[in-house]
């Protein structure tokens, strides 16, 4: 059985006009493996596929086979495991709703949870396109029932999009 992976907390990636939102340098992302009860004895060899984009000035598609062997005599190196537990995002189970106010994306999130209001740097990455424009600020107020995140509209139409997971970071 094989867990989905876990991505990091993603950086914001300005590019001419544009804001892309990813990784650079050296990502680990992590993924459990649960194997059955009963393995054979010695070394067990797990291997796939990685399709990814390489991105700079354009993106180009790679593909690379690659394999882990498990049983091998091979220690797990587990300082670099703590730094990518480390780097992954803390999972609040906020409620929130969005809607649109005066050219502006607002996220109305029901909190007990104030903490973020101190932070500074907040952005917010949608998992699908369009929504935001990602080249402006995001401001953030405290409500009666939490907070609520402002940020400029991007050009799609927010009724073609039924559920617009987030992730938002603050530094």
């Amino acid at each position: 059985k094989v867990s989905d992976l876990e991505w990091p907390t993603p950086q914001k990636l300005p590019y001419g006009p544009l804001t892309n939102y990813g990784y650079e340098g050296t990502v680990t992302l992590l993924q459990n493996l649960t194997f059955p009860d009963s393995i054979p004895e010695g070394p067990l060899m797990v291997s796939g596929t990685v399709n990814l984009l390489v991105c700079h000035d354009i993106c180009i598609p790679e593909s690379h086979d690659v394999a882990i062997v498990f049983n091998g005599g091979r220690i797990a190196e587990k300082n670099l495991i703590k730094q990518a537990e480390h780097a992954l995002p803390e999972i609040k189970e906020w409620q929130a709703v969005y809607s649109e106010s005066n050219g502006d994306f607002v996220i109305d999130v029901t909190t007990n949870d104030k903490s973020i209001l101190t932070e500074k740097n907040i952005i917010i990455a949608p998992e699908d396109w369009g929504a935001l424009d990602n080249t402006v600020e995001v401001s953030i107020e405290e409500t009666d029932n939490g907070l609520r995140f402002f940020q400029k509209r991007g050009d799609r139409d927010l009724e073609e999009i039924e559920d617009l997971p987030v992730v938002v970071v603050s530094d």
